[in-house]
């Protein structure tokens, strides 16, 4: 089995990433899963220490777009690396977006494979407080087979 994880970086200086850092290094440990991380392009999307202590074995892909700055250039990364994207995930037989913001971008591109979502506190329900942003994640949260909750939020 393969599965296709998104997030936003692979290093233990903010939670998301050491959320998805401890999860991918129980994975490793356990040898039972292939595995793929697409991570965000910006610059300390993987951290080497990371990457070559305990992540080794696992595909690392730098070409989500970057979670914070201008609408435009999160459009751009994504028109630009949208193939790529499509590609390793048609690869996967799961796709498992680690942090919420890259709920839609999953959600567009996995079609009929199996998607999870990791809800992280507030930030799983930030999307409904924005108008523009509720109808999108309704539909992600919907699609998905499975969400972890990891948090008592």
């Amino acid at each position: 089995m393969k599965i296709c994880f998104l997030t936003n970086e692979l290093s233990f200086k903010h939670g998301w990433g050491r959320y998805s850092t401890g999860l991918l290094h129980q994975i490793v440990k356990e040898k039972r899963i292939d595995c793929c991380v697409l991570v965000s392009r910006g610059v300390n999307s993987v951290s080497t220490e990371t990457k070559e202590n305990t992540l080794s074995q696992i595909d690392v892909y730098r070409v989500l777009p970057p979670l914070f700055g201008p609408r435009v250039v999160k459009i751009f990364y994504l028109i630009k690396n949208y193939r790529k994207i499509r590609k390793l995930i048609k690869k996967s037989d799961i796709v498992h977006s680690l942090i919420e913001p890259y709920g839609p971008i999953a959600y567009l591109i996995s079609r009929r494979k199996p998607l999870i979502i990791t809800l992280h506190g507030t930030y799983a329900v930030f999307p409904f407080k924005k108008w523009h942003l509720k109808k999108i994640y309704s539909r992600v949260y919907k699609k998905a087979k499975k969400i972890i909750c990891v948090s008592k939020f």
